[in-house]
């Protein structure tokens, strides 16, 4: 019996935050897909959602913040099984650098994370755990170092 195949279209964000001329960005921290990783807000884009749209609520529903389009970062492609129907997915997802507009005073959605985390972009990628995804946050390093927050 062959496995099905199912293709899915996601968006998300590396989100900034500027304090004392100091910026950081949010890693989430989610259990999926064979244990804990560190990794970029991101999540499906839903019926009617553009790419942009989408970024925007998910980083929002995954870090308790809204947030701002700054530029695109590009995108990634990767493939895994999915636990429960065994199917291949084939996920592409499109990134961009966020600006932090205002708290939500939500906090992360515990459903889809179960942490969202501050920190230096070089703690960032010393600390995710995909290689696509550092990928991303190399990309986002010289906005940052240029002071585009």
């Amino acid at each position: 019996m062959a496995r099905s195949s199912l293709r899915e279209r996601s968006a998300g964000g590396l989100l900034v935050r500027s304090s004392a001329g100091r910026s950081t960005v949010c890693l989430v921290l989610r259990h999926r897909h064979g244990g804990p990783a560190w990794c970029l807000p991101k999540g499906h884009v839903e019926s009617g959602e553009n790419l942009r749209t989408a970024a925007e609520r998910e980083v929002r529903e995954e870090t308790g913040w809204t947030s701002e389009i700054i530029r695109s970062l590009g995108e990634i492609r990767y493939q895994f099984t999915h636990p429960a129907s065994r199917a291949t997915v084939s996920k592409h997802v499109t990134f961009f650098l966020m600006r932090t507009r205002e708290a939500t005073g939500a906090g992360p959605d515990t459903a889809e994370v179960d942490e969202a985390r501050w920190m230096t972009i070089d703690e960032a990628l010393a600390m995710v755990t995909y290689e696509n995804e550092r990928e991303i946050l190399l990309k986002a390093k010289p906005y940052l170092q240029e002071g585009e927050q």
